[in-house]
């Protein structure tokens, strides 16, 4: 039953997160090198700092608000949500690092590192 279990949720994780490379979107050897790199990086990177994302919304809401009850309140549940998207963005990146990307994917979520100010823009 365990084995089971697990196998779905790979299976789940790789349908779910996986980017297929488009026949007009296909990517040279060079650059399906470093978008696995990077891919690989950022998942890694995503899913074991994704818990930063707590303090940090709290601080931004603290910030914003001047209110301290509101960023132990709503800062927290904010911040949770954030930081399990961010969390299982990253292992679903770091489980689907080999797949190709289209040249023109994004991160799964932005801004791409946890600590990053603004959200990429390449």
């Amino acid at each position: 039953m365990r084995n089971k279990i697990g196998t779905m949720a790979i299976i789940l994780t790789v349908f779910f997160c996986g980017t297929a490379a488009a026949d007009e979107a296909a990517v040279s050897d060079a650059e399906y090198a470093a978008g696995v790199e990077k891919k690989l990086s950022r998942g890694a990177t995503n899913a074991g700092f994704g818990w930063m994302e707590l303090p940090k919304t709290i601080d931004e809401v603290g910030s914003r608000t001047n209110n301290g009850f509101a960023a132990a309140t709503v800062g927290v549940v904010q911040g949770t949500g954030k930081a399990l998207v961010r969390t299982v963005a990253g292992f679903c990146e770091l489980t689907t690092f080999l797949l190709p990307a289209r040249k023109d994917a994004r991160p799964m979520v932005e801004p791409e590192y946890v600590l990053d100010e603004t959200p990429a823009t390449e």
